[in-house]
């Protein structure tokens, strides 16, 4: 279940892209667990690829969280 905050984005009428996307290459974005985000409206946008980035640098992630970068279409 997500949090009441991400409940009321989804139910606002804006969708996850990780589940709009045509490509989807997702990993966790924080530990074990997806807790970042991109949100489109759907009507707007054509998401072609959502991706978690989990490349490191000498080892290291650059951050806590991996980043996701998202490739989309404006409609």
């Amino acid at each position: 279940s997500e949090a009441p905050s991400i409940q009321h984005i989804l139910s606002s009428g804006f969708e996850n892209s990780m589940q709009n996307a045509f490509v989807t290459e997702s990993s966790h974005t924080f530990k074990q667990s997806v807790i970042d985000y991109a949100f489109i409206s759907p009507n707007d946008f054509f998401v072609y690829e959502y991706d978690v980035v989990t490349d490191t640098y000498n080892g290291s992630y650059p951050s806590d969280h991996r980043p996701v970068i998202v490739r989309y279409k404006v409609l």
